[in-house]
């Protein structure tokens, strides 16, 4: 056993995890199926988790956007949009001189070789 404090639980907290197959260690551990369940039966189940954990991850991911669109209402997008593409190009424009610049020192290198 570690000997990192566990977080203090309520005792119907503790006795539900247990009774539902949890861990109450902290760890949530996948539930075991029932003693007399056939295999189809306990597959079912894991499809099942498995789904119900899909659907999850995109209903926080649509709440992520919400939150996110909620958020974006008050910037001034159209100002960041504008600032981003200038940068953009004054970026574009210093690669362009750049290369022209080295084109021009190896031409003049070669020319004077």
């Amino acid at each position: 056993r570690s000997s990192v404090p566990l977080p203090v639980r309520s005792v119907a907290e503790l006795a539900l995890a247990h009774s539902l197959g949890f861990w109450s260690g902290g760890v949530v551990l996948k539930k075991m199926p029932p003693k007399r369940m056939n295999s189809k039966a306990a597959a079912a189940l894991d499809k099942k988790a498995a789904n119900q954990a899909v659907k999850d991850k995109q209903a926080a991911d649509a709440a992520e956007a919400e939150a996110a669109r909620e958020w974006s209402k008050g910037a001034n997008n159209r100002k960041a949009g504008r600032d981003a593409a200038a940068q953009e190009r004054e970026e574009e424009k210093r690669r362009r001189d750049e290369e022209k610049r080295r084109a021009l020192a190896a031409e003049e290198e070669e020319l004077g070789s």
